[in-house]
């Protein structure tokens, strides 16, 4: 993932070169006409390719209590204007979200055939992915490079949640999931139905490059933790919300 995203920002920037020098020779060419076409960002086939860097604050929810924890995850999507109207343009996105992580751990000392041993334990929630269709309405206003949007989609997620037992001394060492999984393999992961909401605006510096803020909000579902021991079984809620910032080009 790290190396995809190193490829479309080397991409962007070349292609941002590339986008300004042809706004600078086209202003040249013709005032009026280059001075409407500047100011509004028009793609030639209405595609648009952006990556966007999340802090995000991850939730993870029981029947009794809910915890967070700050993410910095990535986001790589894929848009296409689907209709033009005056007030703005409809877009049909797809998009991936990167891994977001919740953790808790514990632990202490106690004596086995006296000497100390150490007990932990580590709880984990984790969403390896994310992948979403979104809507949205990008709006336009009066200065033709800021675009205002807002959006919401639905989609698909792969949560994993881990409980591991390890004790470490001079007479026992080891460690034990207390996670019940499928088939008694090592996968513990679900796939849930995922929803998200997001707002914000785009600065167009050229026709085709863009940079953006905004605001968004992911609900992965839920998933029941079981246990060997059906009684001990409870479900936790997933979610995350919080600011981005990307950025975009349109092809």
């Amino acid at each position: 993932m790290k190396k995809l995203l190193a490829i479309v920002l080397a991409v962007f920037f070349a292609n941002a070169a590339l986008a300004a020098e042809s706004r600078l020779s086209g202003s040249n060419a013709s005032s009026n006409s280059s001075s409407s076409n500047s100011s509004t960002p028009d793609g030639s086939e209405g595609w648009q390719i952006s990556v966007g860097a999340h802090l995000s604050k991850f939730k993870v929810s029981d029947e009794e209590e809910s915890y967070t924890k700050n993410n910095t995850p990535f986001s790589i999507a894929i848009a296409k204007e689907i209709a033009k109207r005056d007030s703005g343009d409809w877009l049909l996105e797809f998009s991936l979200m990167t891994a977001e992580k919740w953790d808790e751990k514990a632990s202490e000392i106690d004596y086995y055939y006296g000497a100390a041993h150490t007990i932990s334990a580590t709880f984990e929630i984790e969403t390896e992915y994310a992948l979403f269709a979104s809507l949205y309405y990008q709006f336009n206003t009066l200065d033709g490079a800021f675009k205002p949007y807002i959006g919401a989609g639905l989609g698909l997620a792969s949560i994993k949640p881990t409980l591991t037992g390890c004790v470490s001394g001079p007479y026992v060492n080891g460690c034990v999931s207390f996670l019940k999984t499928k088939d008694n393999s090592d996968d513990s992961s679900s796939i849930t139905g995922a929803f998200q909401f997001s707002l914000g605006a785009n600065y167009f510096f050229t026709k085709n490059v863009a940079a953006g803020l905004g605001w968004g909000y992911r609900n992965y579902g839920s998933i029941k933790i079981e246990y060997d021991d059906p009684s001990d079984n409870f479900t936790i809620k997933v979610s995350s919300s919080g600011l981005f910032g990307k950025l975009t080009y349109r092809f």
